[in-house]
């Protein structure tokens, strides 16, 4: 997720996959992978894991007012859930992250990086997949593009489509999968008419808001440019500046230190 925040969902979602025809999908059968993938901050129990490749931080140390928003909360009635990838999703909790030693404990720096050399590995960069290849109700491979050139990957055993809550729908749509008369729109012929395909996926709810201190906090500080509204943090350097100025459409030239953007 975004902010490299460690989220699995709740166990009921998995439960009810299962009961929508997803075998194998329910929480009692995915919980031993996400044991097995993670290398857990506070070391194994019933619902983590400890030395898999994926870094999960907990108790990393925090800004005082995260501290107070949880005590505010807990003295508003809501408990404090140590563990809101454990045994419930509710209540409020610190976050817990998918980061190493600082840095990003992305999909691709856990599971790609350390095994660049093994001989059922190949990693395409620069690629993209159009679409599907079906044939007899069943995906016999892939159709990819890099650039201007287009090829086709066969399958082996078995094809795991995982790219993201928007590609994902996309790609099945234009193989054929997805709402038959949405699909005809675009000139798509249906493989199968899937009605629920795109349509409950959603990316993150978010409402952002802000505050202001008047002293000094050690977390970066947001300078704005005044004319392009660009954007960006600087934790060493308190100036105010376009950020971008190379690629700002109003070709705005870095701003002079002491003028604060608005």
């Amino acid at each position: 997720m975004n902010g490299m925040i460690y989220v699995r969902g709740h166990a009921m979602d998995y439960d009810a996959w299962a009961l929508a025809g997803c075998r194998g999908w329910d929480w009692a059968n995915v919980l031993p992978y996400f044991k097995k993938s993670e290398d857990f901050g506070r070391g194994a129990d019933a619902f983590h894991g400890a030395g898999g490749p994926l870094r999960v931080t907990t108790d990393d140390t925090a800004h005082p007012v995260m501290d107070a928003l949880i005590a505010a909360a807990v003295l508003a009635g809501i408990p404090l859930n140590p563990d809101y990838n454990g045994a419930s999703t509710d209540s409020i909790s610190r976050i817990q992250f998918n980061t190493r030693e600082g840095r990003r404990a992305s999909t691709a720096a856990a599971f790609l990086a350390p095994a660049p050399d093994r001989p059922n590995l190949s990693v395409l960069p620069a690629t993209r997949v159009e679409r599907l290849m079906i044939e007899a109700s069943r995906v016999d491979g892939v159709r990819c593009r890099r650039g201007a050139e287009r090829f086709d990957i066969g399958m082996g055993r078995e094809a795991a489509l995982s790219a993201g809550t928007i590609k994902s729908p996309r790609i099945l749509m234009l193989s054929g999968i997805g709402p038959a008369t949405h699909l005809n729109t675009f000139d798509i012929a249906p493989v199968l008419d899937l009605h629920g395909d795109g349509r409950t996926c959603m990316t993150i709810p978010c409402c952002r808001w802000s505050m202001n201190r008047a002293t000094i906090t050690r977390f970066p500080t947001i300078r704005r440019c005044r004319q392009c509204r660009c954007m960006t943090s600087c934790a060493r350097t308190p100036r105010w500046w376009c950020p971008i100025p190379s690629r700002c459409s109003f070709r705005c030239p870095p701003m002079r230190r002491g003028t604060p953007g608005r």
